[in-house]
């Protein structure tokens, strides 16, 4: 046996051995515990095999780890990663299809053979991953609706690629990818349970006009419960006669929420029957149809009960009008620059900084060689040259971070307010200084929008929790990002206004501030005038007449109405004195889309400081930031004399991106008895257009009507059409121009009038 010389040398566990322990080189070895020797210190060969005999206990341990193999080899499967047992299937929402610009909603179904806990990311077209936190157990499969801001991206043939995948931390556990594709020329229907009666879905059909076809999709307790985002592509949503009243308050609310952006919604009731659940402002009466902020209540009688589909549902604006992320990126670009310069960040005037490498060059050069030559010592020249750049360029930092010593977290914010409650859309302007990723909170119901390429910044992820959604902001150091947001405003009362039309192209009424906000520069506007109406507090009304306006809204020349009533404004952003800046409000007319500013339609407008939007970054609050309070109404018209009451929608435009479609269908309502509108004589509507061609629906196709005087569009730009009688169909006109080119100011061409 080898003997161990214990610790008396105090080596402890690397103690030196006697060479004579062994025989070796002629060197001390050091003797390393058992589990550490290298098994290359002497080969094993030459080891005796009886200097370590294999004990009864190493024997029995081999003997059970042979005996344990087949038992691992069984077992081996069931420990695989979860991976192996789980499937994720991807689709979207509604038929598969979403609206450029609104919400998606992606359904992912998962299954799974043991407890699955993780997180489901789903990305939509290479954008911010959505997640949420799911649970599945085992043996089941379960269905999850996620809702994804939209965005601008589009491929030439509408589709898009969606991923889904299932997350341990940063571990894929499970993916499943899929395709939607654009509804733009489709009108999809959404149906609540009690109109879809437990009957299968309608196959598509016909609209009330050759204009696309209808498709139907189920709405349920998932997608009710994440409305009005989840309802981004449902243009139409049809419901039983009394089945609001029957929905739960928060959903109620949501589907009036979605009524108010521009949805349409189909009731099964009698014409003159009241609809529980809806605002009083928002009744059909005996006409059988009401706006509904910039949507529609339209009262079916008994059709969706008995099926009678065909020709029931009309084209509606949905994909072109009131798209919130085209107003929250196009608008949200110049909104951005005036954010910045609230928040305090400055650019040098050029004249300071050609002043600044002026008098650089001037000191390192001519000057400092005239000192260093008068004083006979040139070699100083190595150290004063790299001297004066260190004291300019201390001096370029520090006068660098002056400009951004007053550097705060700002906001700004439009609220929509109305019958069915109020809305919000707020941009999030936030500095840092030394770069960092900030984490940004949003209120329940509240979304981040806007395409990333919009000038807003990109998040890196975004999650979905009960108490509201958490975005990851990763900001480099000096710069400043942009999050534009929306959803639900907590704000009691609304901007109130009343409008009626006069002779002499005039109109009149009263604005009533019911908000607890003292608004400035309240402004009404109604057809191509406006009117300053001033400060208004809480509870405080006042009258207000426009004089000289258009109220049919034909196009304008000169300058718009804001400009007239607010002055010239301040474009280069909040910055100034002024309670009003019009870079809001042009943002507030790309989100209100075609009809904002559309014929009979009264926009009232005020400016407030005290709005606190459910936002933050860091755990700061948003608030304090300039906001544009809207309200709006429908212009009355006297029974006899005054003008002509018209509600319009833009219900299809070629998709020029895509080169798709080849002309506009526009829709007039030509009596609006809710808000004491008057008859027409069919006999006597015009349109005028820069076209000379139109064709009206009538005896169930288009038809071709001749202008007056085709000579005139040569002069002036302008023809002028006369519809025939039969055009008017139960007060409704559609209208159909061949395409003229993008960027259309609609309000200036798709005017129906009467001849004097």
């Amino acid at each position: 046996m080898r003997e161990r010389c214990g610790g008396s040398n105090g080596a402890g566990a690397g103690r030196v051995r006697p060479t004579g322990d062994r025989p070796t080189s002629g060197r001390p070895t050091i003797d390393r515990p058992r589990s550490d020797r290298p098994t290359g210190d002497r080969p094993t060969s030459d080891r005796p095999t009886g200097d370590r005999p294999t004990s009864d206990r190493y024997r029995r341990a081999r003997l059970a780890a042979l005996a344990a193999l087949p038992l691992l080899l069984v077992l081996g499967p069931a420990a695989a990663p979860a991976s192996a047992a789980t499937t994720v299937g991807v689709a979207g929402a509604y038929d598969g299809t979403y609206v450029p610009g609104r919400p998606v909603a992606v359904r992912v179904q998962v299954t799974a053979d043991r407890l699955l806990q993780g997180r489901l990311e789903v990305v939509v077209s290479d954008g911010t991953p959505v997640g949420v936190a799911v649970e599945v157990p085992g043996g089941s499969t379960k269905e999850f609706l996620v809702v994804v801001p939209g965005s601008q991206s589009f491929n030439f043939d509408g589709a898009l690629a969606v991923q889904a995948r299932i997350r341990d931390g940063s571990t894929d556990i499970a993916a499943g990818n899929g395709v939607i594709q654009s509804s733009v020329g489709q009108e999809l229907v959404g149906l609540l349970p009690a109109a879809l009666g437990g009957r299968g879905l309608p196959g598509p059909t016909a609209l009330a006009v050759d204009a696309g076809t209808a498709r139907f999709a189920a709405i349920g307790p998932a997608e009710l419960a994440q409305a009005p985002a989840s309802l981004g592509p449902v243009s139409t949503i049809a419901a039983a006669a009394d089945e609001l009243m029957r929905l739960p308050g928060s959903a109620r609310s949501a589907v009036l929420t979605w009524l108010e952006q521009g949805g349409h919604l189909l009731v099964d009731a009698d014409p003159g029957q009241t609809v529980e659940g809806l605002p009083p402002a928002w009744q059909p009466g005996q006409d059988g149809r009401a706006p509904a902020g910039r949507g529609e209540v339209r009262l079916t009688g008994g059709a969706i009960a008995d099926g009678r589909w065909a020709g029931l549902v009309e084209p509606t604006g949905w994909a072109l009008a009131g798209n919130p992320e085209f107003g929250m990126g196009f608008g949200g670009g110049f909104v951005g620059q005036a954010l910045a310069e609230e928040a305090g960040l400055e650019v040098p005037r050029l004249g300071w900084l050609v002043a600044f490498l002026f008098a650089y060059v001037v000191v390192a050069g001519p000057l400092l060689f005239f000192v260093v030559r008068r004083r006979g010592r040139p070699e100083l020249a190595w150290v004063a040259v790299p001297l004066v750049a260190v004291l300019f360029t201390a001096g370029s930092y520090a006068g660098g971070r002056g400009l951004r010593d007053t550097t705060r977290q700002v906001d700004a914010n439009i609220i929509s307010t109305g019958a069915g409650g109020s809305t919000a859309n707020t941009w999030l302007g936030v500095f840092s200084a030394g770069g960092q990723t900030s984490r940004v909170r949003f209120g329940p119901g509240w979304m981040p929008v806007g395409d990333p390429n919009s000038g807003a910044s990109s998040l890196s992820s975004l999650t979905i929790t009960p108490d509201g959604t958490e975005a990851s902001l990763p900001l480099e150091a000096g710069q400043f990002g942009v999050v534009p947001s929306s959803g639900p405003a907590a704000v009691e009362g609304s901007l109130e206004v009343t409008a009626t039309a006069l002779a002499g192209e005039q109109a009149s009424g009263r604005v009533k501030n019911t908000t607890e906000f003292a608004l400035d520069d309240v402004a009404v506007f109604v057809g191509t005038g406006g009117a300053l109406v001033g400060r208004l507090g809480p509870g405080e009304e006042r009258e207000w007449t426009v004089t000289n306006t258009d109220l049919n809204f034909a196009f304008e020349g000169g300058p718009p109405a804001e400009f007239r009533v607010w002055g010239p404004g301040n474009f280069d952003g909040f910055s100034s004195d002024d309670t009003f800046d019009l870079t809001l409000w042009e943002a507030a007319r790309q989100i209100g889309g075609q009809e904002f500013r559309g014929p009979g339609e009264v926009v009232a407008a005020g400016w407030t400081r005290s709005f606190t939007p459910p936002v933050g970054v860091d755990g700061r609050r948003a608030g304090g930031g300039r906001s544009l309070v809207l309200g709006r109404t429908r212009m009355q018209t006297p029974a006899k004399g005054g003008a002509l009451d018209v509600r319009r929608e833009v219900v299809r435009a070629p998709d020029f991106r895509r080169g798709k479609g080849d002309s506009f269908v526009v829709r007039f309502i030509t009596r609006d008895a809710d808000v004491g509108g008057r008859t027409p004589d069919p006999s006597r509507l015009t349109v005028r257009a820069p076209v000379g061609q139109l064709e009206t629906w009538r005896d169930g196709g288009w038809r071709t009507v001749d202008p007056v005087a085709l000579q005139e569009l040569e002069r002036s730009g302008w023809a002028e059409f006369v519809l025939p009688p039969s055009s008017v169909q139960g007060d409704i006109v559609y209208v159909r121009f061949p395409a003229f080119g993008p960027g259309v100011d609609s309000n200036g061409l798709f005017t129906l009038r009467e001849r004097a």
